[in-house]
């Protein structure tokens, strides 16, 4: 088995793009993967070239919010092979892929964002209509430490021959920022 990556970055048409080749013959035949971005440089298109079936790429899609942040990543959606990126029309694409999957499926993952200036994620819904109709998803809650979340001080030897794991206290409350995160069923991890 031979593995190469070749990594190229071009502009065709207006439109980014980094073309990842994984070759999978000694001939350099192999998996072909590009990565399309909008004009500030967010991802906008993937495309598995010819992994579709028949001939076919295999497209997804990322939208953003108002904020410029990623909100949904597409479902993937066989689309006739081509050199170029599809989606210059997203909501068309949108609307074929909902049509693909059917229109009731919700056909994307889904972020939503703290609304500080940090905009960091509190909640991702994965793909499908159950995901989201039952509000099941994975949840982020942030903050510091303190009595709900006391953090040890350890320290350790420099002996090799015995390394002893000593706790000498706690850092001082609000010190450390300490992130929560809870699975789709509601399990504090």
């Amino acid at each position: 088995l031979i593995l190469m990556l070749q990594f190229c970055v071009i502009e065709v048409h207006g439109h980014n793009y980094i073309k990842t080749v994984t070759a999978t013959s000694a001939n350099g035949e192999g998996i072909e993967i590009v990565q399309f971005y909008n004009a500030l440089g967010q991802p906008s298109e993937k495309k598995l070239r010819y992994m579709g079936g028949n001939g076919k790429d295999l497209v997804s899609l990322s939208t953003y919010n108002s904020r410029n942040l990623l909100e949904k990543e597409w479902l993937m959606l066989p689309t006739p092979h081509s050199d170029f990126p599809i989606f210059d029309y997203p909501k068309t694409v949108q609307d074929l892929i909902c049509k693909y999957y059917g229109e009731s499926e919700t056909p994307y993952e889904m972020q939503t964002y703290e609304s500080s200036p940090l905009a960091r994620p509190i909640r991702k819904y994965g793909a499908g209509s159950l995901w989201h109709a039952n509000e099941k998803a994975v949840e982020v809650i942030y903050g510091v430490n303190g009595d709900k979340y006391p953090c040890r001080i350890f320290t350790t030897t420099d002996e090799r021959d015995s390394i002893l794991v000593s706790v000498v206290g706690t850092y001082p409350d609000g010190e450390l920022l300490v992130t929560e995160t809870g699975d789709e069923d509601g399990k504090i991890y």
